[in-house]
This record gives C-alpha cells, structure tokens and sequence, in this order.
C-alpha cells in the first residue's frame, strides 16, 4: 500500500517525500540507506540534470515515494540543480508531482550554513521534518547541536540519523509516516521593515493575478526580489509580475535599498539565534600540528642533552665519511 495524504474531495494520493539539502549534507547516503534498490535514475525532461526516486517502506508497512533532489543551498536559483529543485517544491513542473513533506537534510558540522536553506524550506507552507547528520563530525569539533532544542526552536520534527550504520532510521520513517499530517510550519525569519511593504504588494499581486497560496506568494515574491535581474525563468508567471519585481527591484535600488542583503541578514539574525539556543561548545584540546616537532625540540635544544646528542651525532657522521670512504680508497689504491 502507498501511505495516503488526504486531498480535496475526500480522494488519496500517494505519499510524496522530497529529500532537499546543501551538497555533501549526506542527503545521497540517507536516500539510498532508505530506498535501497528500489530506486530509479533518470533525467527531468529537457535538461541534464539527474533525478533520482526511490520508494520507502514505513513502520506500519505502507510505501511512501521518495525523491531526492539535487543539493543546492538556497532556494534564490543560480545553476539549472537549484532550478528544477525549486521548481518541483514550488508545484510548477508538470513532469514531477509537488511533494506532501520536506524531508530536509541538515549538516550538523555546519549548522549555520544548512540553516540558510532551511529558512527558506519554511516558507513555503509544506510540511517539514529535519534529518540532523553529521552530529559525530560537530562533536569532534567541540560542538554538540541539541537536537530536541531544534525542534522546539524551529516548530519541526527533528530527527538524529547516522545513515551509513542505519542509526534513527526508524524514528525517521515514523515522522514521514504521519507526514501528510504534520502542522504547517510558519515563516522562520521576519522580513525587515525596510522591505516588507514591497513584499507584500508583490506577494499580493502574486495571489490576485497568478492565484498562487499566500505561503507560495510570499516564497515567490522572495526570490523574484531577490535577483539582480530577470535570472529566474517564470514562464508560468504573468508579464505584469515580471515587470513589477523589476520596477521593485530599481525602486530599491534607487533608494540604495539592497533587498538580497536585508533579506540574507534578517535570514542569517534568526539562524544566530537558533545557534546559540541549541549548540553548546566543549573546550577539547586540539592536537596541534607542531606538537611533534615540540616533542623532538624539548630533546635537541635541552641545555645538557642537547650539546650530548650533538656530538654523538657528528660522531656518528665523522665515522660514516672515513668508514664508508676507506672502501673507494683502498679499490683506487689497488
């Protein structure tokens, strides 16, 4: 059986999960620790870029859809990964169904990094669960994210997996399990003062002319404003949002408003303060680099030992040159 989501009209559908994190979050080994050999690799049509599904088995036996998508670290697209991937939670591909659940991967050696994208992840109204890895690597660099802490910070399940020894795996599925359930999330940042009127009207003009969900709106309205130019292809949004963002945009501008730094700071404020909640740092003495050549110099440079190795050494090096050279004089000798 597929795990259903309950949609409008009382129908079901499957299950559709949609893994998201930063490259090397270890997203590619949760994926295949999950899925196994059920899994498929193809390309999204019309590009190079490769997707990957699989299907997952949850704790009560049914199946959910997996799709991992590829690594990006801002939802603001920049490459053609970062495209399909915020076109497919965004619901604007026709090939690939809009996931139910954001399982979002995040990296806790590099928490503040992984939370950037996370912010983003929030603002669009889906639910979310977070798959905390690499908590080994944090704790051998004096840093232990407290993982309950996140939760309750953030307002999402989240869950500490170690993917290569099969660690929380089972308490992961059973958030996905009751995915389609999970409360939505709210907004995790607040947009500055000095933009949000501008947010707002686009974000409304968005929901009146392209009949997009306030939450979608509002994440839409972020990123059209958060480009220099026209980057983002939006074949699906009408002329007249274009030309707004852009009239925005150079509004902004002209004002000396930049909108991507308020709006990277106000993310970065409440990542600051999420950190400083939930990790707590423990003084562990590193091993220093010089530390053998410490250990070598406490013995040559010793005020006694010293000057006695010395002459043993050139001792040992006086003896070599008239032991080894006897042997080539006595053969010229011959």
């Amino acid at each position: 059986m597929i795990a259903p989501v309950a949609i409008a009209g009382n129908a079901t559908r499957p299950l559709s999960v949609a893994l998201v994190g930063n490259p090397n979050c270890g997203k590619t080994t949760l994926f295949n620790a999950l899925t196994g050999l059920r899994q498929k690799v193809g390309n999204y049509p019309g590009v190079t870029v490769e997707k990957k599904e699989g299907r997952v088995t949850l704790p009560n036996g049914e199946t959910a859809r997996l799709l991992d998508l590829p690594g990006l670290y801002s939802l603001t697209p920049n490459s053609p990964d970062e495209t399909i991937a915020r076109e497919v939670l965004m619901g604007l591909r026709t090939d690939t169904p809009s996931p139910d659940l954001i399982l979002n991967i995040v990296d806790a050696s590099n928490l503040e990094r992984n939370l950037y994208l996370t912010s983003q992840l929030l603002d669009l109204g889906v639910p979310v669960v977070i798959a905390l890895t690499m908590t080994d690597a944090a704790e051998k660099e004096g840093a232990v994210v407290q993982a309950a802490l996140l939760e309750k910070q953030i307002g999402v399940p989240v869950r500490v997996v170690v993917a290569s020894r099969n660690q929380g795996l089972r308490e992961l599925l059973a958030e996905l399990q009751s995915g389609g359930y999970l409360p939505i999330p709210e907004p995790a940042w607040t947009v500055p003062p000095i933009i949000a009127a501008d947010v707002d009207d686009l974000k409304t003009a968005l929901q009146a002319e392209h009949h997009l969900q306030p939450r979608l709106a509002f994440a839409e309205s972020i990123t059209l404003l958060m480009q220099e130019n026209d980057v983002v292809s939006a074949p699906h949004l009408p002329p007249a949002i274009i030309a707004l963002a852009r009239e925005t945009r150079e509004r902004l501008a002209g004002h000396e408003i930049d909108f991507a730094a308020a709006a990277i700071e106000a993310r970065y404020g409440w990542i600051s303060r999420v950190c400083a909640g939930v990790v707590t740092q423990e003084v562990k003495p590193r091993r220093s680099p010089l530390l053998a050549n410490e250990k070598i110099d406490r013995i040559v440079m010793h005020p006694f030992w010293g000057y006695v190795l010395f002459f043993l050494v050139m001792t040992a090096v006086f003896q070599s040159i008239f032991t080894l050279g006897q042997a080539p004089v006595d053969f010229i000798k011959a």
